[in-house]
C-alpha cells in the first residue's frame, strides 16, 4: 500500500495534475511530451483525447467497479521504463509550466508540485517493477 504526499487521501491531486498537464503539454518538446503523455494516460490522465484506459481489464474484468487504476506487471514495467526516460528531463518544464499551468490557489500549484506527485508515481512504479507485481488504484 502506498499513499501519496499532499494529497490528503484524495484523488483529486491527481485530476488536477492532469488538468495542469492538458495546459503545459502544448508547449513541451515533442520527446517529453509523448513519454508524459504515456505515463500520465497509463495512471490518471484521461489522454488527449479523453479515451485513456488506466484498467487493465484482463485484471478485473470489464466492470472493475471502484477500479481506478489496474496495472499488470508488464504494464507497469512499461510505465517503470517510461518514467526512468522522462525523469531527468522534467526540469525543462519549469519555464512552460510557470507561464501556462501554474495557478495561484488550489491543487497542484506549480512545476514543484508536479514533478514531485510524479516523482511520488516514479517510485511507486519502479519498486513495483523491481519486485514483479501489478498496480491497482481503488476509489473509496
Amino acid at each position: 500500500m502506498y499513499e501519496f504526499r499532499n494529497t490528503l487521501g484524495s484523488f483529486k491531486a491527481h485530476f488536477w495534475a492532469g488538468l495542469r498537464w492538458e495546459r503545459v503539454r502544448g508547449h513541451l518538446d515533442a520527446e517529453l511530451r509523448a513519454d508524459l503523455d504515456t505515463l500520465l494516460s497509463g495512471l490518471f490522465w484521461d489522454g488527449p483525447d479523453g479515451a485513456a484506459e488506466h484498467t487493465d481489464t484482463a485484471l478485473f474484468g470489464e466492470d472493475g467497479h471502484g477500479v481506478l487504476l489496474a496495472r499488470s506487471p508488464a504494464g507497469v514495467r512499461e510505465l517503470a521504463a517510461t518514467w526512468d526516460r522522462a525523469h531527468p528531463h522534467l526540469d525543462r518544464m519549469r519555464e512552460p509550466f510557470a507561464e501556462h499551468a501554474a495557478v495561484p490557489d488550489g491543487w497542484v500549484l506549480d512545476v514543484d508540485a508536479f514533478v514531485d506527485l510524479l516523482t511520488q508515481w516514479g517510485h511507486v512504479l519502479t519498486e513495483a517493477a523491481r519486485r514483479g507485481w501489478c498496480l491497482v488504484g481503488l476509489s473509496e
